[in-house]
Formats: C-alpha cells, structure tokens, sequence
C-alpha cells in the first residue's frame, strides 16, 4: 500500500505542473503510433502465487502519453474442493480453481527516453469478473453431472498502477520489468481472498509503428 500512495504521489506532482498539461496539449497534435504490448505479472492473493497475463494495445502521443485498453486474466494456485450433489448425496468431489478476468483502460505517462531505454508510469482501471473455475484450466466436468463450469462469479472494478521500464533490444521488438500494486475498488462479495496485492511485471513489447514503417520505407524504396 505504501508503494501505491507514493506513486499516486508522484503522479500527482507531475499532475500539478503547468508544464504537465502544455506538454500534453502540444503531444495531442502529434501523429499517433499504435502500440501493442503483452506483459507477464506475479502477484499474490492472499499469500498465494498467482500470474496476470496482459495483451494490450494503444496510441502513442509525441513518444510521451499512451492511451488505450487490454485484456487481463489472472490465475492463481487457490484451489477448493467443490462436492457434487444429487438429491442431498455426494456424489463427487471436483477442483475448483480461483480466476479473474476483466477489460482495462490505461493511461502511461513516459518519464524518461532514449533510443534503447524508457521508463514510464501506466495507470489503468479495469472491470470484469472473479469467480471459481471447476475442473481446472479447461474446465473440464465429468459427464452428465448438471454443474455449472464456474461458481461464485461476481463483477469487480480494479485499479492498477506503476513503474516500470524496457530495453530495445533490436529494432521492433523490447523486453522489460517493472513493480506496482492492484487496489480491488470493487470485490467479490461471494469470495473471502484478498486481491489487493504488489504486483512485478515482465513484458515483451512489439513496436508495431516500427515494423509499419520499416516495411512501407523499404516497398517506397524498391
């Protein structure tokens, strides 16, 4: 939590500088370039390991504020027992895993660039879904059991922010890390784990303006 209010910190000072909002205005005259990301997080739900796949996609202003929106989805390794029934009997017992999917909506404001490096501050709410998923990743049931492949399932309204930076390595493509903190604003009411937790990233950035340019400079060239 104390990671969170210091960036929020931050971000509130940069917020608070006239020269903030004059770079913005002149960067929202510049041509945009799309940008795609796709970025691996850990994170914990209540003292368990559990990973965040992202794949996003935006516009770039002036090399100095995205915005745009992904596709999250969290799996964790909290795992429960869900016994089938029929006519008050048990007549099976069923892994149930703990999942999180939701849609998001990033701002990222570049702190700091150079032709390899960049350092950046994205901030993004998303809204979706946690629940339990019965039978595993595939959500597999045994046959002629009336079970609903998930349980518990309630919407969720997250916030996520924080620091983080990439290396180009070759032209199109760049790896990178970064550390940040998911706030739950809105919880599933039906499930007792606690989502709000630090989160490190690893991500694979593919500068799709890049290779556009790349591939149409060389036909204008021929």
């Amino acid at each position: 939590m104390r990671f969170l209010i210091v960036l929020l910190f931050v971000f509130q000072v940069l917020l608070s500088q006239a020269q903030f909002f004059d770079t913005l205005k002149s960067c929202l005259h510049k041509k945009p370039k799309l940008v795609f990301k796709f970025d691996n997080r850990y994170s914990y739900v209540s003292n368990n390991s559990a990973r965040i796949l992202g794949l996003k996609i935006g516009i770039d202003f002036g090399d100095k504020y995205r915005f745009g929106a992904g596709w999250h989805s969290l799996e964790s390794s909290v795992k429960e027992n869900y016994f089938v029934d029929s006519m008050g009997i048990v007549i099976d017992t069923l892994p149930s895993f703990l999942r999180m999917s939701y849609l998001a909506v990033f701002v990222e404001y570049v702190v700091y660039k150079t032709r390899k490096w960049e350092f950046s501050i994205p901030m993004q709410i998303g809204y979706g879904n946690s629940r339990y998923d019965i039978g595993g990743k595939d959500g597999f049931l045994p046959f002629a059991t009336n079970v609903t492949s998930q349980i518990s399932k309630r919407n969720v309204l997250i916030y996520e922010t924080n620091f983080e930076g990439h290396y180009k390595i070759i032209p199109y493509v760049g790896i990178g890390a970064g550390v940040g903190y998911r706030l739950m604003l809105i919880n599933n009411k039906l499930i007792s784990e606690n989502f709000n937790s630090p989160i490190i990233i690893f991500k694979l950035k593919i500068f799709l303006g890049e290779i556009y340019r790349g591939v149409f400079r060389k036909k204008e060239t021929k």
